[in-house]
């Protein structure tokens, strides 16, 4: 399959996720974050997941407001109890927006996987850390396991599922092999129909789009806008870095390519009696771009990775999945990027944005990009970096 190549400006454009810190402060941001980019070996796999779901506004506002204590200082606990529940019923919809973070690796056994992956979290903790101030915690499985159940089934409780004083939530597993189940009995919704470009998972309606096209300039507000859009959804962008002598061997390849287009149309130009520098002008800008990533490779710590982007938006009716698509389409167009449907993969497009870790759907949606552009699509916001885990 080929990856495109998509050539970015030297920086990005600052969007409103760091309106509020000094430029230094948003350069050293930018800057840890391409540093824990660079440091993802070879052979692993990142996935961001953005999960958008509607939440109960009572719930909500429990979480935020202050506790009554039984003083006299709780007229002024109810006054800004008030003002809070005001805010919040102004805001979008009562989405919320779960951000979580999966590491895939291939390990030859069990036992040597769980030893990386001992090392991997003490890394991506303390990098996440460094970059916005923030601490993450793994998931468990059983949390894991409600996350994705949640997900197909909208608003059903499962029994399966149970929670400590502390709100962790824990399974009966022993329960589980007495009758005979499996994880994916306890998180399968009522039913699947997939079609060409769309799913019904239960009652609702689904689809899953693509990230198909992106803009030279790129903008932190892109990734940001689609995860505040006002219906359910979820998202995956996954990161797969190349091996340094697979990209050295790549770019060798293409400018071989390009350089043979050079001299082919400087011969044909000098036979039609006109000077071999007026070339096409696509040909000149690859030249250019492949000189300039050959620099930025070799001069300024940049890695190549392979990427792909999907999101999975879910509705009541098929007119209201059409209006969601035509959201989504837009936002991207604000800012010159374009999504299209998964066409005949709508099966893997939802289990790809989901956070499973896999690889279904993400084969031939492939884009090549280096570090520096990739850390734009930056997972963390003004309000907070992490969701709960």
């Amino acid at each position: 399959v080929q990856c495109p190549y998509h050539r970015c400006r030297l920086r990005p454009r600052w969007g409103r996720i760091f309106k509020s810190l000094s430029d230094e402060k948003q350069e050293d941001i930018y800057e840890q974050y391409q540093k824990f980019l660079n440091s993802i070996p070879a052979g692993d796999t990142v996935t961001l997941n953005f999960i958008n779901t509607f939440e109960d506004f009572e719930d909500r506002l429990k979480r935020v407001a202050p506790a009554i204590q039984g003083d006299n200082l709780d007229k002024y606990r109810k006054e800004y109890t008030d003002i809070l529940s005001e805010k919040l019923r102004s805001a979008r919809t009562s989405i919320a927006t779960a951000k979580y973070f999966t590491y895939s690796i291939v390990s030859p056994s069990v036992d040597d996987a769980m030893a990386r992956f001992e090392e991997i979290d003490n890394d991506v903790l303390s990098s996440f850390e460094k970059i916005c101030g923030e601490k993450a915690k793994p998931l468990s499985l059983e949390r894991r396991l409600e996350v994705m159940h949640d997900i197909m089934n909208k608003g059903d409780e499962s029994f399966f599922f149970e929670h400590d004083e502390n709100g962790k939530t824990t399974i009966d597993w022993a329960r589980i092999r007495k009758l005979g189940l499996t994880t994916k009995d306890i998180i399968a919704p009522p039913s699947f129909k997939f079609s060409n470009s769309n799913f019904m998972i239960g009652e609702r309606y689904g689809q899953t789009l693509f990230l198909d096209s992106i803009a030279n300039w790129l903008n932190t507000n892109f990734l940001t806008e689609l995860t505040e859009a006002s219906f359910e959804s979820c998202i995956a962008l996954r990161i797969v870095p190349i091996a340094p002598e697979e990209t050295s061997t790549l770019i060798k390849r293409r400018n071989i390519a390009i350089t043979n287009d050079v001299i082919e149309a400087q011969k044909k130009a000098m036979k039609n009696n006109i000077s071999p520098e007026f070339i096409s002008v696509d040909i000149k800008n690859a030249k250019m771009q492949i000189d300039e990533l050959q620099d930025d490779l070799l001069n300024r710590d940049q890695k190549m990775f392979i990427i792909g982007l999907v999101i999975t938006h879910f509705a009541d009716s098929e007119a209201e999945l059409k209006t969601q698509k035509n959201i989504i389409k837009n936002i991207a167009l604000k800012y010159v990027c374009g999504f299209k449907s998964l066409n005949m993969q709508q099966e893997r497009g939802l289990f790809a944005s989901m956070p499973f870790g896999t690889n279904r759907a993400f084969e031939n949606i492939r884009r090549l990009i280096k570090t520096e552009s990739l850390g734009v699509f930056m997972p963390f916001d003004f309000a907070a970096a992490t969701q709960e885990g």
